[in-house]
């Protein structure tokens, strides 16, 4: 997800519930700061991104394995270093991607 000279990041952010009612498992009873959380937001390839919110395919993904695979990930990978300025960049390219004007970092480690 993060390119070999550690300075880009390749995945996609995306939303583990859609920020809009027009999206994919959307969730009518969180606020706009939960859905712009760090808690819905998962990084992932281009592919995975698509199959989880293809109409043809988005039964396949609910919440709930998403939010698995972010669990999971974050698990396995909890004493990896970060990389500051990556982090940064993360956050400024959703924060551009999806016109939020600031997202909750609260919960990054």
């Amino acid at each position: 997800m993060i390119s070999e000279d550690e300075n880009n990041v390749l995945g996609e952010i995306a939303h583990i519930c859609a920020a809009s009612s027009e999206g994919p498992r959307f969730d009518s009873k969180m606020t706009d700061d939960e859905r712009r959380s760090f808690n819905n937001l998962i990084l992932l390839c281009d592919e995975h991104h698509k199959m989880i919110d293809n109409p043809d395919t988005i039964d396949k993904f609910p919440a709930s394995v998403i939010k698995e695979w972010k669990s999971a990930h974050e698990s396995v990978n909890k004493d990896t270093p970060v990389n500051e300025n990556l982090s940064k960049s993360f956050v400024q390219n959703a924060e551009k991607i999806y016109n939020i004007e600031n997202i909750d970092t609260a919960n990054f480690s």
